[in-house]
């Protein structure tokens, strides 16, 4: 039988995704991740970005040859490699001249119309949050969501926590269950899954999003009636950079005070910890984010501050040496830890919340 494969450009870690969970991309059985020289990933299995176990894909850097090979292309904004706009118009023209359906995310379209590039073809397909009609008024009421509801928060970006999500997602529709995912990023319905409102994104008042979103998951549990439902927080849940205007954790204020989560797992980055900072990370989460955390997952990422610039980098670091190294003196309690990269850790992950649901039924 044919297999059908997804071109995805610009590979680079945010789009590790889809190589570690080519399973859940809709219409295609596997994934061609294809790289520009200058990220240092091509001739690499694609987990050389991640930090997680090897996928068994090799990232190339030949685009020609690869629309040759594939079925469809996704093209998506990655404004930390640096390419130009010229570079992602030369590679969505070349997919169509070659007669590959394409997708692009809304943060593409707008960057590339921003560039001056604003002649799309009507057969490019446009990823984004999705666009909900909100109520001019809204009721000052929150409903009881009558379907479990797992939340998944981080402490700042490439915290894994769209890998958490999908890894859940996946886990329980293995086991059965009619699963809902409101996911983080804009290419969530590539998976078969809605993305996140984009009113969160927008402006206005914390108190009228809070209600807005309580009402548009109430629609959903009633309309598509799932056995669980995943929400991914974007974002952190509070400043890291003391030097800059950082994220504050409103999203996440947001979604925790709308919905009364019944599970919430915590990502945090690979570092170590004591425990007056997890209870803090706990206190932090529990009141001011309506979250009780009780597992925890180590990113693959360490933030290290840049002393010259005050800004924050990453390091990816292997899952096997966060096992032994750095997970073992961690002060848990009764929290429980996972680093949520492998099919292993989150089969136990899954396994774990799906225990506790089920007590509580």
């Amino acid at each position: 039988m044919p297999v059908s494969k997804l071109l995805v450009y610009p590979y680079e870690e945010e789009l590790s995704v889809f190589c570690r969970f080519p399973q859940l991309v809709q219409g295609y059985d596997s994934v061609l991740p294809i790289s520009p020289k200058g990220l240092g990933l091509v001739g690499q299995d694609a987990a050389k970005c991640d930090g997680g176990p090897p996928t068994g894909q090799i990232v190339s850097s030949d685009l020609e040859s690869a629309l040759l090979q594939c079925e469809g292309i996704f093209i998506n904004y990655a404004p930390q490699s640096a390419l130009k706009a010229e570079s992602y118009w030369k590679a969505l023209d070349l997919a169509l001249k070659n007669d590959k359906p394409v997708t692009i995310t809304e943060s593409l379209r707008a960057f590339l119309e921003e560039k001056g590039y604003m002649a799309f073809p009507d057969s490019v397909k446009v990823t984004g949050y999705s666009v909900e009609d909100t109520l001019a008024t809204v009721p000052e009421k929150l409903y009881e969501i009558p379907v479990p509801i797992i939340t998944v928060l981080g402490v700042g970006d490439k915290s894994n926590k769209f890998d958490l999500q999908l890894g859940l997602a996946d886990f329980f529709k293995k086991a059965g269950y009619n699963v809902s995912l409101l996911g983080t990023k804009e290419y969530t319905s590539l998976f078969g899954f809605m993305p996140l409102p984009q009113f969160l994104f927008e402006g206005g008042c914390q108190k009228e999003k809070i209600l807005q979103f309580n009402h548009f998951v109430y629609k959903l549990s009633m309309e598509t009636h799932p056995d669980i439902i995943i929400v991914g927080c974007p974002g952190a849940i509070m400043p890291n950079n003391p030097f800059k205007f950082d994220d504050y954790g409103e999203l996440a204020f947001v979604i925790g005070n709308a919905l009364n989560a019944d599970i919430s797992v915590l990502s945090l980055y690979a570092m170590s910890y004591n425990n007056q900072a997890l209870e803090h990370l706990h206190s932090l989460c529990k009141y001011r984010h309506n979250a009780n955390v009780k597992r925890l997952n180590l990113a693959c990422k360490r933030m290290v501050m840049d002393q010259a610039t005050l800004n924050y980098r990453y390091v990816t670091l292997n899952q096997e040496f966060i096992k032994k190294e750095i997970i073992p003196p961690i002060p848990a309690g009764e929290m429980e830890l996972y680093v949520g990269l492998s099919e292993g850790e989150m089969d136990r992950l899954g396994a774990s919340i799906e225990a506790e649901l089920l007590q509580n039924i």
